[in-house]
């Protein structure tokens, strides 16, 4: 977990139920491009890291980890930065992942990462995506 001075760059600030800020550095997917893409072909990320998709709209769209090595964790997050799902997913496969509610954001980090910092399912992100 990194401190919420350490951020420099996009970042997703998000409170735990138990009031810890955890704050993860993340790299931006906000076009088709970039969400095809997402964190595929990557032999490691750092833990303090991850990956928001930004959606224009409120969407179920599914995920999958097709020639992802790395197994992951995705919070899937409302328009107003509720936790609405938390998934693990593993690496390099085709198994659909689609939570049951309508999501804005997802944010994937290293697998675990959220149980190990107390992210649970109704918990508030904020992020800070530099003017995105």
């Amino acid at each position: 977990m990194s401190s919420p001075a350490a951020a420099s760059g996009p970042v997703a600030r998000i409170t735990a139920s138990d009031g810890q800020l955890v704050v993860v550095n993340v790299e931006v997917a906000d076009n088709d491009q970039s969400m095809m893409v997402g964190l595929s072909k990557r032999q490691s990320m750092p833990e303090d890291a991850g990956m928001v998709f930004v959606f224009p709209a409120d969407v179920q769209v599914p995920f999958w980890m097709k020639d992802t090595w790395i197994d992951l964790s995705i919070a899937f997050i409302a328009s107003d930065g509720k936790i609405v799902e938390i998934q693990d997913m593993a690496n390099n496969t085709e198994d659909i992942h689609q939570p049951s509610k309508a999501y804005r954001y997802s944010l994937e980090v290293n697998q675990g990462f959220f149980k190990r910092n107390g992210i649970n399912t109704g918990d508030r992100v904020e992020f800070q995506l530099g003017g995105r």
